[in-house]
C-alpha cells in the first residue's frame, strides 16, 4: 500500500536562473509505503521505493529523505516514509492537450 501526496510547496529564492527567481517554487511529495507481508516486509517496501525513485527521478525530482517508520497500523509489518522535491517553474507550456510546468532538479 502506498499513500502518495504533495506535502509542501513554497516560493523558491536564489535559483540558478536569477532573472526568473520569482517564477519558481519548491514542491515536495511524500510517499508513505506499507507492507503487510509476514516475511520480507522491509524488502518489499524497499522494492516499492525503488519503483517510485525511478519514476520521480524521471520527472525531475530528487529524493531527499527515506527512513523506516516504527509506528504503524496493526495490519502493517513494515513502513517507510520517502520524500522528494524539485523546483517547479510557474511558467507553463502545452504538451498536446495538457498544460505542464517545467521541473528543475535541486
Amino acid at each position: 500500500y502506498v499513500l502518495f501526496n504533495q506535502s509542501d510547496a513554497y516560493p523558491t529564492r536564489g535559483t540558478h536562473i536569477a532573472s526568473r527567481e520569482d517564477s519558481f517554487e519548491t514542491v515536495i511529495f511524500t510517499a508513505d509505503i506499507y507492507s503487510n507481508k509476514a516475511n520480507n516486509a522491509k524488502t518489499e517496501c524497499k522494492k516499492i521505493q525503488s519503483i517510485i525513485d525511478n519514476t520521480m527521478s524521471g520527472l525531475g525530482f530528487t529524493r531527499f529523505s527515506s527512513s523506516p517508520i516504527f509506528e504503524m497500523p496493526e495490519l502493517a509489518k513494515a513502513r517507510r516514509l520517502v520524500r522528494y522535491r524539485a523546483n517547479v517553474s510557474k511558467i507553463t507550456y502545452k504538451d498536446g492537450n495538457r498544460t505542464r510546468n517545467l521541473i528543475y532538479n535541486i
